[in-house]
């Protein structure tokens, strides 16, 4: 079965356009048992997420959804080791100190920059218990890093974050038919990974839920 790690809800303004019921009654359709919310640098829909998943308030049950697990995770912009860039990570919640860690992470990301909303390695490095890392897929330093033949950066980045996740780190690996995600899955670095001891999972970036709506999506990214 299939669970979807990355998905975006439409609280990442400008962004995505997924209602959370119409998410959830997509999953239940779908005969899947979980899905994570993974917004950007946010976890404004968390509770709603929880109480609509699990069917706990009334209002929000709906008789012919089944009760869906909720994971929890965020998709942070991360400060790069590269000057002047930021990639995107995913943190997803296994426990009670892993979400805690998320709304230390999330405080971080929108208070500490005048900018935009990012974390830096440090941050990560301090608040990591409990904590799931993907490694960003296609928008993902990794991937990057593999895509321009700095396979070697790519590698010592790995390292860095299996520094602080340890085994709870993801090679994520994306395929939305892209010639740059294909290049990836070719460059044998997957293999590299795996030799870390570090193991892959399949996500796709979920910003809308019908193949119709694209359009919608694609003119919210364009008021940003």
């Amino acid at each position: 079965m299939f669970i979807h790690l990355n998905v975006k809800s439409c609280y990442s303004l400008m962004n995505s356009i997924i209602k959370l019921d119409n998410l959830l009654d997509k999953t239940s359709r779908m005969k899947s048992t979980a899905v994570a919310i993974t917004d950007i640098n946010t976890m404004h829909t968390f509770y709603d997420f929880e109480q609509h998943a699990l069917k706990k308030d009334k209002k929000c049950k709906n008789a012919k959804r089944d009760v869906i697990a909720p994971i929890f995770g965020i998709t942070f912009m991360v400060k790069s080791q590269i000057p002047d860039e930021f990639f995107n990570l995913t943190l997803l919640a296994k426990n009670n100190d892993g979400y805690q860690n998320l709304i230390q992470l999330s405080t971080l990301a929108n208070t500490n920059h005048q900018q935009f909303a990012y974390v830096t390695l440090d941050d990560l490095a301090r608040f990591f218990q409990g904590l799931i890392c993907l490694t960003g897929g296609e928008e993902g330093e990794i991937f990057y890093l593999v895509t321009h033949d700095r396979q070697d950066e790519a590698i010592n980045y790995l390292k860095k974050l299996q520094g602080i996740y340890e085994k709870d780190i993801y090679l994520e690996v994306s395929n939305h038919n892209l010639p740059e995600e294909i290049e990836f899955l070719d460059s044998g670095f997957i293999d590299k990974a795996l030799e870390l001891g570090i193991d892959y999972v399949a996500t796709n970036n979920c910003y809308y839920l019908r193949k119709e709506d694209a359009p919608y999506r694609s003119l919210a990214v364009s008021m940003n």
